[in-house]
């Protein structure tokens, strides 16, 4: 059985796994989720005036995605800010998140490796 653990955003108790990371990276439960999905649909119907005969161009935010590993309990966490040196969502240890490495980072660590 999951752990039970309290929202971030309203505090009801809630298993963990039902826990989502809103848009600051706070987890967040599933009421609060569809909150602020109904939020965000409302600021997005606003009208727009269209040109006649112009196509409508959609643009899309660039989201900085960052991914980082708990060094005291292996769990993986991504963010959309900078967490690096913070508290682990998960197991709640203070400055156990570290980035994560790609694997163009471990091939370059591999790279230097061979040439000294």
């Amino acid at each position: 059985m999951p752990q039970i653990v309290p929202c971030k955003q309203c505090g009801i108790r809630t298993p963990y796994t039902d826990l989502k990371p809103n848009a600051q990276g706070v987890w967040i439960c599933q009421n609060c989720t569809r909150k602020e999905q109904k939020a965000g649909l409302a600021k997005s119907a606003e009208p727009q005036a269209i040109s006649a005969g112009k196509p409508v161009i959609m643009q899309s935010k660039q989201v900085n995605d960052y991914r980082y590993k708990c060094e005291a309990c292996n769990y993986d966490v991504n963010s959309t800010k900078d967490l690096a040196g913070k508290m682990c969502p998960y197991c709640g240890q203070k400055g156990s998140l570290k980035p994560k490495k790609t694997s163009s980072d471990i091939i370059n660590e591999v790279a230097d490796w061979t040439v000294q």
